[in-house]
């Protein structure tokens, strides 16, 4: 189970930190790149015994943040395949009608792969990359991305080197309930995979129609 931390205004955050309890005394902890770096130090720090965990949220809880649980999936080995979504690239963004998600043409650059179902040319329902994980670089959001490259400093070594990609989906919701989402969840799990990178899924507990969207497609917990 992972917690994720959330902005207190009710906006919904990148996860502050991640915490995997592999036994009584070991954990795999790993802090958001987007944290000031003396927090991600804090967080990261080794903690002895069952202290992980109130090391870790203590730390968190002095940045104003609320707690929430999410539950994480992985993919099944062998990815069903989906015939019915177009990967949507920068360079061929002027195909598509992004009406129902106009946000999408600024960040598309930085969520790559994504996968959109169409109803024409217009996109209903998509999937990419909202956090990639390198095994140089840990945890970066698409927001971190941008940030540094209007810094001017490099992000290839995240892009270059990745280790897992997490699903972000998206449904207008006039189009909802008619299986859009996982086909664009197999295509961009499919493209992933092709990378050498794994695909993950995550959604907070509460959340049950996402939690609904992972059992359908066959996903597995393991957090």
């Amino acid at each position: 189970m992972r917690r994720k931390a959330e902005a207190l205004a009710g906006e919904t955050a990148s996860p502050e930190a991640f915490l995997r309890l592999l036994g009584e005394y070991e954990d795999a902890r790993r802090g958001n790149r987007d944290l000031p770096e003396g927090v991600r130090r804090k967080v990261e720090a080794p903690a002895e015994g069952g202290a992980a965990e109130a090391g870790i949220f203590k730390t968190l809880a002095r940045r104003r943040l609320s707690l929430q649980e999410e539950l994480c999936y992985a993919f099944p080995d062998a990815i069903p395949p989906s015939a019915g979504c177009r990967e949507v690239t920068p360079d061929d963004a002027g195909a598509f009608d992004f009406s129902l998600f106009p946000w999408l043409i600024e960040e598309l650059p930085f969520v790559q792969p994504c996968f959109a179902c169409l109803e024409g040319n217009k996109i209903v329902s998509l999937c990419r990359s909202v956090r990639i994980f390198s095994q140089k670089d840990g945890m970066i959001s698409p927001a971190a991305h941008e940030a540094k490259e209007a810094e001017g400093a490099s992000v290839s070594g995240v892009a270059s080197s990745p280790a897992a990609h997490e699903a972000g989906i998206e449904t207008a919701p006039a189009y909802r309930g008619k299986g859009y989402a996982k086909e664009a969840l197999f295509a961009w799990a499919g493209a992933v995979a092709s990378l050498g990178a794994v695909p993950l899924y995550s959604t907070l507990k509460t959340n049950l129609p996402s939690r609904r969207l992972a059992e359908k497609a066959g996903l597995i917990p393991f957090a």
